[in-house]
């Protein structure tokens, strides 16, 4: 089939009502691509509603010969088909079905006679009505589509227009489909289910098959990467972090946060938004109003129901981060340009979590290159170019990289004559065991061998700094300071360390440190862990500053004087604030 070539969507630029945005949006390159997971297909046939009602009158005649009417837990059985889009040879039971769909034509009479539509979908046991449960899905409603119809109002039909502002009569399909890589491929489904129903029963369905271009549109659709379950906290911590700036950016912004995380089954995390183009990224599509097509985008982490009953080795015991493109219905002239909004989103987001190629993880359809840069399966992937936002998310970048902050980091990382700075800041980045949570001073002594006191005077300091943050709940825990402070600390910790060796390090240097001090005959400092006082959260969505009512009495009195030199250089404007983000969750071990 051949796509309609006009462009009848404006092509994006930045929004223009955030001059910040106006300038060029920078690129990156990652080497692997995101995977389109599900979209809605529109298409309409230029066959005068001859598959319709080709197809209602099959229904029709198998109701009379059951007996029943066929509903989709009851459907009529018209065939088994090994379908090109799932995995295997494997067969499923066709089912076919129908029901009411509110529209219909008026008699001679002047009465409503209404229309079913008339719906298509495998089925793993057609007896018991259980669907297939195959991951990639293609699911048909057909209904007719023209003049003469009228709703129950007796109130003429106003369906949509087609992209050249026509209304075409012809059998309307929507397709609910999984995994297809481009709208070629959905289309190539969709036929395929009435080749293969001419075969088995005899019908002639696909002697109607010409889509018309112009009516082809799509909705919904998603794209997505999947990483291994270690890193679903940090990039749960991001999607925070954005879910802050969004509700705080701007008057009249819609936008809502969903959260399930446990650690039983069907852990979730999402962020939908009407404004994420007010964080940098791409706009998107808009009509010749200057609206945009897409009215809103979600990201989101997540496991399958039962995650955990799979193994590690199995695929779906790991977490998938997904886009998608809400609200919005688009011609196929944008498909390009919504799936470049929506990985900008998806892969922005995997690297500020620091999501590197060492966490993705293989499934049936995202098949990444594996870590030796060879892709898998004897396939080749290409690298992916995506922009990068600019606007808020820059602006709060750049503070984090004054020079001030700059020569601190730098110390602590750098200058520091001691490794314990170091250590904190590298399991709180790399160690999967955390998952992302916030951590106690208790398992930051157990990980890096230092004493307890050492922990908490470093961690002090670090917080001090702005780089971590400390939250009183029922016991101290430990978090990132704020999402630019994780992202500064990832960049420099990369160029330093490689993060399975530094780990394998810091364990060393634990054993050293913990044989010492038996061996010294030393208490071990095994201190059950009570709330710091005056640990105090500040309400305030982007300022968090440590103030000395976060150190304990016998701390402070040695840090009087650098915290005096911190107050005068907050007050005076020279340090930049940051966010309290919620990063490595909102204290809590759960």
């Amino acid at each position: 089939m051949s796509t309609n070539s006009s462009k009848p969507h404006k092509d994006s630029g930045n929004t223009p009502e955030s001059p910040e945005n106006s300038t060029d949006i920078p690129t990156q390159i990652v080497n692997y691509t995101p995977r389109t997971h599900g979209v809605d297909v529109f298409v309409q046939l230029r066959d005068d509603n001859g598959l319709y009602n080709e197809s209602a009158d099959l229904q029709r005649q198998l109701d009379t010969k059951a007996g029943y009417h066929g509903r989709s837990d009851h459907p009529h059985h018209v065939g088994d088909m090994s379908p090109s889009w799932t995995q295997g040879d494997e067969e499923y039971h066709v089912g076919f079905y129908s029901s009411s769909t509110g529209i219909g034509h008026l008699n001679k009479k002047e009465e409503f006679v209404g229309y079913d539509d008339q719906r298509f979908r495998l089925f793993e046991d057609i007896d018991d009505g259980k669907a297939a449960t195959t991951a990639a899905k293609c699911t048909l409603t057909l209904e007719p589509r023209g003049p003469h119809l009228v709703n129950k109002q007796k109130k003429p039909f106003g369906y949509p227009k087609a992209v050249d502002g026509q209304r075409y009569t012809g059998t309307y399909i929507k397709a609910q489909i999984s995994y297809a890589t481009s709208l070629d491929e959905a289309l190539g489904w969709i036929g395929e289910y009435f080749q293969h129903l001419d075969n088995e029963l005899g019908t002639s369905f696909i002697s109607h098959w010409d889509p018309i271009p112009e009516t082809v549109y799509f909705s919904g659709l998603e794209r997505y990467v999947r990483h291994d379950l270690a890193s679903m906290g940090r990039v749960i911590n991001t999607e925070r972090n954005t879910a802050r700036l969004v509700h705080t950016g701007n008057e009249g912004e819609e936008g809502t946060m969903e959260e399930d995380i446990r650690h039983g089954d069907h852990s979730l995390f999402s962020v939908n938004s009407t404004e994420f183009e007010e964080l940098g990224y791409l706009a998107g599509p808009r009509d010749d109003n200057g609206r945009l097509r897409v009215k809103k985008d979600k990201i989101k982490t997540y496991r399958t129901k039962n995650a955990n009953r799979y193994s590690e080795d199995n695929y779906r015991h790991h977490p998938k981060t997904e886009t998608k493109a809400v609200k919005g219905k688009l011609h196929a002239s944008a498909w390009e340009e919504v799936i470049d909004r929506l990985d900008s989103i998806l892969l922005h987001h995997l690297d500020m979590s620091a999501i590197g190629e060492e966490n993705l993880v293989s499934d049936d359809y995202f098949q990444p290159r594996d870590k030796d840069d060879e892709p898998e399966e004897n396939e080749t992937f290409e690298s992916r170019e995506y922009q990068a936002p600019t606007g808020r998310i820059a602006s709060l970048r750049e503070s984090w990289e004054g020079e001030d902050a700059r020569r601190k980091l730098e110390g602590f990382i750098l200058h520091s004559n001691t490794e314990s700075y170091k250590d904190i800041l590298n399991i709180l980045m790399f160690d999967p065991e955390h998952e992302g949570r916030s951590v106690t001073y208790k398992y930051l002594q157990e990980k890096t061998g230092l004493s307890y006191s050492s922990v908490r005077r470093n961690v002090t300091k670090l917080a001090d700094a702005r780089i971590l943050h400390k939250v009183n709940e029922g016991c101290v825990f430990v978090r990132w300071a704020s999402q630019t402070a994780f992202e500064r600390v990832r960049d420099w910790l990369r160029d330093f360390f490689d993060p399975k060796q530094v780990l394998n390090d810091i364990k060393e240097r634990a054993k050293a440190k913990f044989a010492s001090r038996t061996e010294k005959d030393d208490e071990s400092e095994e201190i059950e862990e009570e709330p710091e006082k005056d640990v105090v959260e500040n309400d305030d969505d982007f300022i968090d500053i440590s103030s000395g009512g976060m150190l304990d009495d016998d701390v402070q009195a040695e840090l009087n004087e650098a915290f005096e030199e911190a107050r005068k250089q907050m007050e005076s404007g020279k340090w930049d604030d940051f966010g309290t983000a919620r990063s490595m969750t909102d204290g809590g071990t759960d």
